[in-house]
């Protein structure tokens, strides 16, 4: 099985729509920071199934 590619425009866009619905947030980023780092640490804010 191949792995997709994603471009990275692409998949900060997914984090900014997710970042916006409150389904995640990204420790470590600054108030005027657009641009997610590898230094950011992603939290689901979205419960995990049961």
């Amino acid at each position: 099985m191949e792995i997709p590619l994603i471009w990275e425009q692409d998949s900060q866009q997914i984090i900014k729509e997710m970042s916006s619905a409150s389904e995640l947030e990204i420790e470590g980023l600054k108030p005027h920071e657009r641009k997610v780092k590898m230094e950011h640490t992603p939290v689901s804010m979205v419960p995990s199934p049961k």
